[in-house]
């Protein structure tokens, strides 16, 4: 029923990579195979500035996991000196972060409250964006956990940067929990009536989301009607002023 944990990926995945194409430099420019590491490295992160979407994802990266980084961007000069494909890069950049967010995902999970606020409102943007935007691609995203990556490239400029807040979110959370690990409760019942009424007042239909549990149901519902029900969904959480919000995003990411 929540899978925010495949959307963070989805997101990530259509960054990494993304930013690695071939550059032709001008005469008085080594060619990058007569060049030192470093300054393949220099190259790269210039390519990667003249991308906005990619840089954040990168400095946040950078900045909150310096090791991963390292070891991503050392194997990326090697890919480049040996004058591997952009498509290859991506590959290796999917793969990478794939590996990365399976090991990490957990972490977020006992991320502090606010971190957790922050991706549930990161979550919540990103599904209004591929509601409007391109409900075929959500709906794949919460029928079969997963959704072609390429679908994000076809998103509005302002979409793509709402997915970007995901990944920062989803960076910030790992690192949080990491730090200083908390433990939430689950909502209580209380809580979970409460989220349901401000679901069906937003005009949620009660069936619908039984159906998001059911593989079944799920195949049988149109796109624009699975990701309405996800947009109501989180926008009720949202609307919560107690701690639900926290509990509800670790709960979710627990479920994974």
């Amino acid at each position: 029923m929540f899978k925010p944990a495949t959307l963070i990926i989805l997101a990530l995945v259509a960054l990494a990579g993304a930013a690695f194409g071939v550059r032709q430099y001008a005469p008085e420019y080594l060619p990058d195979r007569f060049t030192t590491d470093a300054v393949l490295h220099e190259r790269m992160r210039e390519r990667i500035a003249e991308d906005a979407e990619a840089s954040a994802f990168f400095e946040k990266f950078e900045v909150l996991f310096p090791a991963d980084y390292t070891q991503m961007m050392s194997q990326l000069v090697v890919m480049q000196r040996r004058g591997d494909s952009q498509r290859q890069v991506l590959v290796f950049g999917q793969a990478y972060m794939r590996s990365f967010m399976s090991d990490n995902m957990r972490h977020i999970a006992t991320a502090d409250a606010d971190a957790l606020r922050a991706m549930g409102a990161s979550l919540a943007e990103g599904i209004q964006y591929l509601r409007r935007e391109n409900p075929g691609a959500c709906a794949l995203y919460i029928r079969a956990g997963a959704a072609p990556p390429s679908e994000l490239s076809r998103l509005s400029p302002e979409a793509r940067a709402a997915f970007i807040r995901i990944t920062n979110a989803a960076l910030e959370g790992i690192a949080s929990g990491k730090r200083n690990p908390m433990q939430y409760a689950q909502p209580t019942e209380a809580q979970w009536l409460a989220w349901l009424n401000r679901y069906m007042a937003l005009g949620g239909n009660t069936t619908i989301l039984e159906a998001l549990d059911n593989d079944a149901q799920l195949r049988a519902l149109d796109p624009s009607t699975i990701c309405e029900a996800s947009d109501l969904m989180w926008q009720a959480v949202l609307q919560a002023e107690d701690d639900f919000i926290p509990r509800f995003v670790s709960y979710s990411m627990q479920m994974q």
